[in-house]
């Protein structure tokens, strides 16, 4: 399957920041495993890395990629959390690290499918394209519907088709915790983590979601619902717990944190007081060029900014990269 562009690529600063190498360091195991350099968007003096190549990299460090699909739910009963967002930053960051990534737009308004910005490449998302509701209904099966973004980083596309989604597996499917694990048992094998991006509501088509998580990103941010929609988030998930015996991570993302103001910083001790377990390290920063990089068709992860800092961080403890910090190759 052609992509529609090339792999994401990571800064050699970046990597040499993240595995906690020198320059020099880093030069030797390229120069020893033969790595592709190629040059920076922004700057063909600076040498980046490809996806694939920094996946050599990191295994002949130690690291292990999951064997099959880690697969992560990103929802919370609220608009405007930054689940969006957060979901579409952590599926580039994630495959520019090397890991095959599918990432699943469920949310019938498709911002998701929009911030890819598809329209650059001659690919149209209209009511003819494929998306879940067709998949659940078997008139096309889930690899039919792929687009490939890049070799590594692959999405199942929404639209306002997928309104239809709640009723159809009301009315047609018993069990909630399966449908979801049916579609994806063909390629849990062909990735490393599938991102579902959810929409703001309680349906059972987001019960069928968190019914297949391994892990649900909960993001949260400092206004005045947030406290209320995270617990009544929280009582669904232990519901579908419990009503299917399943077990899944749970971690709370606090986002669009606002260092300069005090309401900022008081929500977010409100939090990690009454949630001290279930947070994530990060914090997301609010800033300007979440939304900006996005509308502009950039790539957040060669500027320079707070946010693309952030979701670094992110990166790096979901994918506990800080296990292969200083090791020594093993090649």
């Amino acid at each position: 399957m052609n992509s529609l562009t090339t792999e994401l690529t990571v800064k050699n600063s970046d990597l040499r920041d993240f595995l906690k190498m020198s320059g020099p360091s880093l030069y030797e195991i390229c120069k020893k495993l033969d790595v592709n350099l190629v040059s920076s968007p922004n700057n063909a003096k600076n040498k980046n890395i490809e996806g694939s190549e920094v996946r050599r990299i990191l295994e002949s460090r130690g690291y292990s990629f999951p064997k099959q699909a880690k697969t992560i739910v990103c929802g919370i009963n609220k608009g405007g959390a930054g689940k969006t967002t957060t979901t579409f930053y952590l599926a580039q960051r994630l495959s520019s690290l090397g890991a095959r990534v599918l990432v699943i737009d469920g949310d019938p308004q498709g911002n998701l499918t929009l911030a890819f910005n598809l329209e650059k490449y001659g690919i149209d998302i209209d009511e003819g394209t494929n998306v879940l509701i067709d998949i659940l209904k078997g008139n096309t099966a889930l690899q039919e519907a792929l687009i490939p973004v890049t070799p590594l980083l692959h999405l199942l596309p929404s639209t306002p088709m997928n309104s239809q989604t709640d009723s159809y597996l009301r009315d047609k499917v018993k069990n909630l915790s399966a449908p979801m694990k049916s579609i994806f048992k063909d390629v849990i094998s062909e990735y490393d983590y599938i991102l579902i991006d959810t929409a703001p509501t309680f349906g059972v088509t987001n019960t069928a979601f968190f019914a297949c998580a391994d892990l649900v990103i909960l993001p949260v941010n400092p206004d005045k619902f947030s406290p209320m929609s995270l617990k009544q988030t929280l009582g669904e998930l232990n519901d579908i717990s419990s009503a299917f015996g399943l077990t899944f991570e749970k971690k709370i993302l606090y986002t669009k944190h606002d260092r300069r103001e005090n309401l900022s910083a008081d929500t977010f001790k409100m939090f990690f007081s009454s949630y001290p377990e279930m947070m994530f390290n990060t914090v997301i920063g609010v800033s300007a060029d979440a939304k900006n990089t996005i509308v502009k068709g950039e790539y957040l992860f060669e500027k320079k900014s707070s946010i693309k800092d952030d979701f670094d961080s992110l990166t790096i403890e979901i994918m506990n990269l800080n296990s292969v910090a200083n090791k020594k190759s093993l090649q």
